[in-house]
This record gives structure tokens, sequence and C-alpha cells, in this order.
């Protein structure tokens, strides 16, 4: 009798085990779901799955992911923001609603342009008797970048002809200069096509920007300025002028804002989401030269309006220009708010070569009303560095000195040290 009820203890408490085990593996699975679902991350989904392979929350973890991952691509609401997606993810099961929105954002454009795919950029230029305005060209990038972001691929110069069709549109860029009070400066008057030198009191400018389908405009914008700057004396070579920085059409042109008017034209047609999803890609072909004669002004309003945090942050990156960088550096300095001063010290203390943005950054941080003690000590140490690199942020981190403490120890290091190791207690 003993046996038998030895044997059913034993095979008892292997089934008590057993059971204790499954229950605890459960239990196990269960908690980490739930924290997994409370930390949200791709990354706690990633370690769920990998702990629990087998279990009936993969599915789900796996979807959660997706939708992570989707999140940013949604966030810009561009139609290049959701074929990018759908090109990375084309299985997914947020691919569908991609697409869906895709359409719509399609379908909320006026009618003319709803069905536009695809499209080709005509530059026009009219200058008699003047420089045909050679850098306007290089505004075709902007626009192929816009028409990209917007779903409506740019076409390449063999395939141009053959748009004549509602999903293919002209985007004209037109553009008309003329001379005023041209005259032949020494006196003798030379035949049509010689060169000499002429007189020149101004230029007058006029244009538009049209989206053209089936030859019919469906879009336009116009623009002109004229000036009268000072008499200007211009030696011309068969009626055009030797140098092309003496034409008088390019003072009248600095004062119409190209890029203020294309963007506009962008928002209005395609939404703010679409342009805001294009200022990386915009930044990356401006010219330093934009930058120096204050072409980033669009940008950085565009950008202090609507504060993109991800955005203007990234912009900052090793991928991006130096032109890139000064315009976000410019924004953040505009916008101050809390989630700005990492960004700024980060860049004021890079050891760039080339760039105006860690002076911008120091100059920025001293505006901040609330200043916290890792910004003075970060603007004081930047007092130490030497280098010819490095003199016009300490001038700048000197400014920001100033208006912090209301105090001048001009770039005297150790008696800032000083002043902070006396003044930080109270401050």
């Amino acid at each position: 009798m003993s046996v038998p009820k030895t044997r059913c203890r034993i095979l008892t408490h292997i089934f008590l085990i057993i059971l204790i085990v499954i229950v605890s593996a459960c239990s196990s699975e269960e908690g980490d779901w739930k924290q997994a679902s409370a930390e949200d991350s791709i990354e706690a989904y990633r370690d769920f799955i990998h702990e629990h392979p087998n279990s009936q929350f993969v599915d789900e973890a796996r979807n959660r992911i997706i939708g992570i991952l989707y999140q940013p691509y949604s966030d810009r609401n561009s139609v290049y923001a959701y074929q990018t997606f759908i090109r990375e993810y084309p299985d997914s099961s947020f691919a569908a609603e991609a697409k869906s929105r895709i359409q719509a954002l399609y379908e909320k454009r006026r009618l003319g342009l709803r069905e536009v795919r695809k499209a080709r950029i005509e530059l026009a230029t009219e200058f008699p008797q003047g420089t045909e305005l050679g850098f306007l060209k290089g505004k075709r990038w902007k626009t192929r970048i816009l028409l990209q972001i917007a779903g409506i691929e740019p076409l390449s110069a063999k395939d141009e002809e053959d748009c004549l069709s509602d999903d293919c549109m002209t985007f004209k860029i037109y553009v008309k200069g003329s001379p005023r009070g041209r005259r032949y400066y020494m006196g003798i008057v030379p035949t049509v096509g010689q060169s000499g030198r002429y007189l020149f009191t101004g230029a007058r400018i006029t244009g538009y920007i049209a989206f053209m389908v089936n030859n019919k405009t469906v879009v336009k914008k116009s623009f002109q300025k004229q000036k009268n700057p000072p008499e200007k004396t211009v030696v011309m070579n068969n009626d055009y002028p030797n140098k092309r920085s003496e034409a008088p059409f390019l003072s009248v042109w600095k004062g119409i804002n190209y890029r203020q008017i294309l963007f506009d034209l962008f928002e209005q047609e395609f939404g703010r989401d679409t342009l805001i999803d294009a200022m990386p890609e915009i930044v990356k072909v401006i010219s330093n030269v934009e930058l120096q004669s204050g072409g980033d002004k669009e940008l950085v309003k565009l950008l202090t309006e609507v504060r993109p945090q991800h955005r203007i942050i990234g912009l900052l990156s090793d991928n991006y220009s130096y032109a890139a960088h000064e315009v976000a550096v410019l924004a953040l300095g505009k916008i101050l708010e809390p989630w700005t001063i990492d960004p700024l010290l980060r860049t004021m203390k890079k050891d760039y070569s080339y760039t105006a943005a860690p002076s911008a950054a120091a100059r920025a941080l001293g505006e901040l009303e609330d200043v916290p003690p890792r910004v003075v000590e970060a603007l004081i140490e930047e007092l130490d560095k030497r280098g010819r690199r490095r003199r016009y942020v300490r001038r700048a981190a000197l400014e920001a000195l100033k208006k912090i403490s209301n105090k001048n120890f001009g770039e005297d290091y150790w008696t800032w040290k000083g002043w902070w190791k006396s003044t930080r207690p109270n401050h």
C-alpha cells in the first residue's frame, strides 16, 4: 500500500511543479507585455518578441513597432512622406492608410491640379540690352524639391515634350527686365551690336510664376519691381555687359523676394505641411552667398512660426551644410524655449571652419530670460578657447555674458570664473 501512495505523491508533486511553471511563464509573459505596453517603444517591443517569440502578443507587438515607425511620416503629412513610408514598409499594416492619406491630399487640391503627378519646369527670361540673369536657373533646384515633396515628379529634359495631359503641368517662371535711362556714355553712339560704355539710371523687372495644365493657366502669381539706383557706367559688349555683376537688373532683382513668392504659392496650393517637409532639402541647396545676402530670412521665419522641433534640430546634423546649420540656429534663437538650449550649446561648442553658426548660438543663449547655470558656465569656458576660428565665438560669448550679468570683464577668463564662483549660489 505504501508504494502506490508514494508513487501518487511523486506524480502529484510533478503535476504541481509543471502547473507552477506554466502559471509562472504565463504570468511572466503577461507582466512583460504590460511593461512593454507601458513603455511603448520600439526597443521594448523588440525585447518582448525576443524573450517570448511564441507569445500570443507577438503580432500585436510587431504591429505597434510599425505604428511607432509610421508616426513621424504621419506628422509630416505630405505626399512625399507617405510615399517614402510605403517604399520602406510596403507590406506593413499601415501602408493602406498611407495610400489613403495620399489620395486625400490630392483630392484637397484645386480642381485643375488634382490629377497632376508630373511637371516640366520652364524658365523664360527676356532681358533686352542686358544680362539674361543666368543665376535664375539655380531656382530650378528649389522648385524641383518642392514639387517632389508635393508628390509631383519633375520631368527630365528628354521627357518634357510629353507634358500634354491632365496629369502633367508646366511650372513656368517668366522674368522680363527693362533698362531705364540707357544712353551712350562717350558721346559717339555706336552701331547696333558694337561695344561701348553706357550710362544706366535704373531698371524695371516684371514677371510671374504659373501652374499650367494643357496650356491653360490654373494658378498665377505676378511680381514687379522698379528701382533707380545711382547712375552707373557699364561696359557693353554686343549689347550685353562684360561683367554680369555690372548689369542694372541685379540690384533690382534683389528687391524681389522670389523665394517668399515661391513659398507662398506652394503653401497656398499644397498646404503648409508640404512646405515644412521640404525645408530640410531646400536648406541643403542654399549657397553661402544666398545666406550672406539674407536669403535665409524666409526659411527662418517659417521654421520659427511652425516650430517643428525634430526638423530644426535635424538641420544641425553633419548631413547638412553650414548654411543649414546657420538657418537652424537663427530659428532656435528666435524660439528660445527650454528644448532649444541643448542644441544651441552643442552648436556653440563645435569647431566649424567656415560658418557663423557657433557665434550665432552664443548670441542666442545670451537672450534667454531664465538662464540655467550650465549655460553661463559654457559661455565662460568659451573665453578660454584660443585660435583664429574661435575668436568670433569668444566675442559672441562675451556679449552674451555681459547681457546676462550686467558686468564687463572683457575676455578675462579667470575674472569671469571668479565672478561666477561668487555669484552662482545666488544665481
